[in-house]
């Protein structure tokens, strides 16, 4: 059997509707572009440099010989006579092992319309979400590698078939390197659209999460997404969700909300702007912020004359705690002072129970006076 396959795979030869477009859109080659008769020019393994007046002049001299339907060559590396071979059942398949319990062995067919709906949520739930479920390692690699295997034409056929409200679907994709074999892969669905098991005959396709298991669920989320479109096609427009206004799509600027600013106005109250104010009165500035730490200009004048300043020794009553922390009109003070000043502070920070409750009783009901 294995010879005759092999002994049958010598034997298959492309044609134009084997090869994307190696046949011109147009029938006037004048009208065709550049990169259209470079297209016809390489799957014939043509020259195809040149301006557009060689590549005409190629191309009718191919056509003038007769060549252009013999030898065509597959300039994608391979893939189209991969994908021909497999479906003339020439070509070596590689099934995943224990599947055939699993799976119905007939029933196969290429019909997809009642298949349930699949998105692109659907793959990653499986791809990702489920395998770190598990405590799998797992990464987005084989969702990139598996699209490109998707959209360079790997992906061959999918059948399906359903039993017992369950679909079984059968895909055929070829491998990213050697094309002298396809593997089979297997994936079960259920009705809401979820995957439940999955299975390759690739070496890593153990865990039903491969390249070629992806390329297969990218390929039914194109499907589901034609067939949607077709069905909004089919129906009313009154019964399809407005498109025509829409509104445009803002232009400002995005920025991360750390970086936002935000502005709340209020009638008859003015703003500072701190961002405004330069450094030339940046002593201001501090002397604002700070003002609850100024020093008397009578202290500071005593200070600068050489007098001695003494301050008498708060008493232990309420009233003297209740005392203002003296103002620091300028920097520097003496070290005196401002022990003196971290000691009323501290002071006024620890109370004991008496002062306390003193306070208490002469702030009661203070907020209900009027101002």
């Amino acid at each position: 059997m294995a010879a005759q396959k092999a002994s049958c795979s010598k034997k298959v030869v492309l044609c134009e509707e084997d090869i994307p477009e190696a046949k011109l859109p147009r029938e006037n080659v004048e009208e065709c572009t550049v990169p259209q008769l470079r297209r016809w020019l390489l799957c014939r393994g043509a020259k195809t440099s040149g301006k557009k007046a060689d590549l005409v002049k190629r191309y009718k001299d191919y056509v003038k010989a007769g060549l252009h339907l013999k030898n065509l060559r597959d300039p994608d590396g391979g893939v189209h006579l991969a994908r021909k071979k497999v479906l003339l059942g020439v070509m070596d398949e590689v099934d995943p092992p224990h599947v055939t319990d699993i799976f119905p062995k007939d029933g196969f067919h290429e019909d997809l319309t009642d298949l349930p709906f699949v998105n692109f949520g659907t793959v990653w739930k499986y791809m990702i979400e489920f395998s770190n479920a598990k405590k799998q390692l797992s990464t987005a690699k084989p969702l990139v590698k598996g699209f490109n295997f998707f959209k360079s034409g790997n992906l061959v056929k999918v059948t399906v078939c359903s039993r017992e409200n369950k679909w079984y679907l059968k895909s055929q994709v070829l491998p990213s390197m050697k094309k002298s074999s396809v593997y089979n892969c297997f994936i079960l669905l259920l009705p809401n659209g979820h995957i439940k098991s999955a299975y390759c005959g690739c070496p890593a396709g153990v865990d039903g999460r491969c390249n070629h298991i992806a390329a297969t669920l990218f390929g039914l989320e194109e499907f589901c997404k034609q067939r949607e479109k077709q069905q909004q096609e089919q129906t009313s427009r009154t019964s399809q969700p407005c498109t025509w206004n829409v509104p445009r799509k803002r232009k400002g600027e995005v920025l991360p909300i750390s970086q936002m600013k935000f502005k709340k106005h209020e009638h008859g109250k003015e703003k500072k702007d701190r961002e405004s104010e330069t450094s030339n009165n940046l002593k201001e500035i501090i002397g604002k912020e700070h003002s609850y730490c100024r020093v008397d200009s009578t202290v500071q004048d005593r200070e600068s004359t050489g007098e001695s300043v003494h301050k008498e020794s708060a008493p232990e009553s309420l009233a003297s705690s209740q005392t203002e922390v003296p103002e620091l009109n300028s920097h520097p003070f003496s070290m005196d002072m401002l022990q003196n000043e971290c000691q009323n502070v501290k002071r006024k920070l620890f109370l004991n129970e008496e002062e306390a409750a003193e306070v208490e009783k002469n702030t009661r009901g203070q907020s209900a006076d009027p101002l």
